[in-house]
């Protein structure tokens, strides 16, 4: 297996400039991984040129790999970079120049990211603490404009080892269609899965806890969202996962109780005082200790 890697590294290496890091080599290897799935499927959402002229820019070395800022495509050309990424001016580019045709270069990392995909029975087994949520979600390029009649209300699965959110291709359509514009899209890349490396587009939603039939937090989020590019009228591969933007925002705890809940707040002092008493004489396995039985 190492040596199968070590192969695979090289022919890599080999397949580009000899003056480019290793950093540029891999973002190039997952870009062409792109420019491919574009080929086959089509559907590139504007950034075919896009793709070219960046794989154009690092092999010449007009761009460079910079962990720390990012640089604006629009229709085959940079038109602003390398800066900070600043959600406000994407969204601004987007509604100028887009939605279709516009790239942000650097909001993925240079290697596919790891996501967590494949197919499995829907059921949520709480013997496997796997959580659930609704979460509402809305087009960011209509907000001013949106209501409850423009949003969405998806289920998805709780898990911080997605990098991004998931939501399938007909999610997308339907929140365009309901919504009236497209989503604002910044390019397709490559994810690490378990069944391998997958391709995917990548847009820019809003979103939002949805509880007691409304949205529950005072404020919108932006994030972005991955979703797979498969053929037309494929069944969709995985599920919806939520990516690590619930913890970012509010605190997420657990019990030791055997009940595998997660509670979620805003404020870890009210949380902790009104947790429900936990025994530990119910531990399974049971407690050796006699003092605790």
């Amino acid at each position: 297996m190492y040596q199968q890697i070590k192969r695979e590294q090289t022919d890599m290496i080999k397949s580009e400039p000899s003056s480019l890091s290793w950093e540029v080599v891999q973002r190039l290897d997952s870009l062409k991984k792109v420019q491919k799935s574009f080929e086959e499927l089509g559907n590139d959402n504007g950034n075919l040129s896009n793709l070219l002229a960046i794989m154009a820019a690092y092999r010449s070395g007009d761009l460079v790999w910079d962990e720390n800022t990012v640089t604006y495509w629009a229709h085959g050309r940079m038109v602003a970079g390398p800066k900070k990424m600043v959600m406000k001016e994407f969204l601004a580019l987007s509604q100028k120049d887009g939605p279709y045709g516009v790239w942000v270069e650097g909001m993925d990392a240079y290697k596919p990211q790891p996501m967590y995909l494949f197919l499995h029975m829907r059921s949520i087994f709480s013997s496997h603490a796997t959580h659930e949520f609704t979460v509402s979600i809305r087009n960011p390029t209509t907000w001013r404009t949106n209501t409850l009649q423009h949003t969405m209300a998806l289920s998805v699965m709780e898990d911080t080892g997605a990098t991004a959110m998931k939501i399938l291709q007909g999610d997308r359509r339907f929140l365009e269609a309901l919504s009236g514009a497209p989503l604002p899209t910044y390019g397709s890349t490559t994810v690490s899965t378990a069944g391998g490396v997958v391709v995917v587009d990548n847009v820019v939603l809003q979103v939002n806890l949805f509880h007691d039939d409304q949205p529950m937090l005072p404020r919108w989020i932006e994030v972005r969202a991955c979703i797979n590019r498969e053929p037309p009228n494929a069944r969709p591969a995985g599920a919806r996962l939520s990516g690590v933007w619930l913890h970012h925002m509010l605190y997420c705890l657990s019990l030791p109780d055997n009940t595998n809940a997660m509670y979620v707040g805003n404020d870890l002092s009210e949380m902790l005082a009104n947790l429900p008493p936990c025994n530990p004489a119910l531990a399974r396995p049971p407690p050796t200790d006699p003092k605790i039985l």
